[in-house]
């Protein structure tokens, strides 16, 4: 039987995808820490993944953008810049500041879009752009343009979108938890590619 595999690795066409050998991503392993990075969550560490995407999930009112809004306070006062595309209003925003905002330096890297009425991607294409290290969707159903969230191959189409757009930064979707009672997973409101398409699920107890 005669070898008809290449003796070398034939050149890929040059298309804009990184691809690497394994010897180079050990070799990028070796250069990285072996812990996770994370960032706090109301003072608890281990569960923000730094580069990561989250899904934050509670039932409604249960308290997830104020869980997120004392969190981001420690990351900007850490050093991060965080962008939050918010449903809330103006005035909602104004009055959360007023009773504790971040101060000094700190509130210059905390920004707020106000971005319920826009479209998804005029939204993804600010949050892409922006030298934001950490970007927060509240909620990610509404903002990301998802009509069915029963229907995974629209969520895996809508959500991938911006899954690539924002790699390298650390993401946190904010969605709704279903109301009958689930685990692992099963909680989390609408198809399952809602939990496939991000790396952490964290879901938020009353």
């Amino acid at each position: 039987v005669r070898n008809t595999m290449p003796t070398k690795p034939v050149e890929a066409k040059k298309t804009g995808i990184e691809v690497l050998t394994a010897a180079e991503l050990m070799a990028l392993g070796k250069e990285q820490p072996t812990e996770l990075s994370t960032l706090p969550l109301c003072g608890a560490e281990g569960y923000v993944v730094k580069g990561w995407s989250h899904l934050l999930v509670g039932l409604p009112k249960v308290g997830k953008t104020e869980t997120l809004f004392v969190s981001v306070l420690d990351w900007v006062e850490q050093g991060h810049s965080v962008l939050w595309l918010s449903e809330e209003s103006k005035a909602v925003w104004a009055a959360r500041l007023a009773s504790g905002g971040p101060g000094g330096e700190a509130a210059d890297r905390f920004r707020v879009a106000f971005a319920l009425g826009h479209p998804p991607d005029e939204l993804l294409e600010l949050a892409a752009t922006s030298d934001a290290d950490v970007i927060v969707v509240d909620t990610i159903r509404n903002l990301a343009g998802i009509r069915d969230e029963n229907d995974n191959a629209e969520i895996a189409r809508m959500l991938g979108q911006w899954e690539a757009r924002l790699q390298g930064k650390t993401r946190v979707y904010v969605h709704h938890r279903r109301k009958e009672t689930g685990d692992h997973g099963t909680e989390v409101a609408g198809g399952t590619m809602m939990v496939g398409s991000v790396d952490r699920v964290l879901v938020l107890e009353r």
